[in-house]
């Protein structure tokens, strides 16, 4: 109950954060316009993604649920694979805004909200390969410790605030919006997910473990993609 509690404060949280900041952001001409740009594709983003992909999974969770037990493959390389689609279709998101510049008044491989207009530059040195060692780092959470699928939702949402906080914007520890970009990776993987029948009950180390091994699992796997960018030298946005 205080799962579900936290996250429709963080839902409200983040109305009241769009409802203060976009008349100021797209009204004030004291902003840039890079920034009015940027803001535009974000807000686009967060429309599609998660009032359009979230309550299309909210509407279908059964059928979606059912659709992934049945398939023949181990549990936790299930829900690594469930998780990654979801995180390839919220980046494809961002990456058709970033392309979308001009028609919100900017130049394409200007401005944008991921690094590249390539949607495989993006989710392979960017974005989604960072993701995966994170998404197994749950599945092994998942067959030791009782989570419940919104405990998961809240947990890696603010798993992924944090990060969007300490490596891309400082700001999105103000916005709750996070929370529900990054908890629908893992919502409808986690309610799929059989578990064994005997697991330990979530206690506050577990779920401070699950807040930063996801973090710590990324980190190799982000440093090489960062390598191999660099040594490709592919264009980036902003660059």
């Amino acid at each position: 109950m205080l799962t579900v509690t936290l996250i429709r404060a963080a839902g409200v949280w983040s109305l009241v954060v769009l409802a203060v900041f976009c008349p100021v952001i797209f009204l004030s001409p004291s902003v840039a316009p890079e920034a009015r740009v940027v803001s535009a594709m974000m807000l686009g983003s967060l429309v599609l993604w998660i009032g359009g992909c979230g309550a299309l999974m909210w509407r279908h969770r059964g059928a979606v649920v059912a659709w992934l037990r049945a398939l023949p493959l181990p549990e936790a390389p299930k829900f690594v694979l469930a998780a990654t689609a979801l995180a390839c279709v919220e980046e494809a998101i961002t990456t058709l805004m970033t392309n979308l510049a001009p028609l919100f008044g900017g130049t394409r491989g200007v401005e944008g909200i991921v690094n590249a207009t390539n949607y495989f530059h993006v989710v392979l040195l960017h974005s989604v390969v960072t993701f995966v060692p994170a998404f197994a780092a749950w599945a092994w959470l998942l067959r030791r410790h009782a989570f419940t699928p919104a405990q998961v939702f809240l947990i890696y949402g603010f798993t992924g605030t944090l990060g969007e906080a300490v490596f891309v914007r400082p700001d999105a520890l103000l916005a709750g919006y996070w929370i529900f970009v990054y908890g629908l990776f893992v919502w409808l993987p986690a309610c799929a997910m059989r578990r064994p029948p005997a697991q330990r009950a979530v206690r506050l180390r577990h779920v401070a473990l699950a807040l930063l091994l996801p973090i710590v699992a990324a980190l190799p796997v982000a440093a090489v993609a960062i390598a191999v960018d660099a040594a490709l030298g592919l264009p980036h946005i902003g660059a």
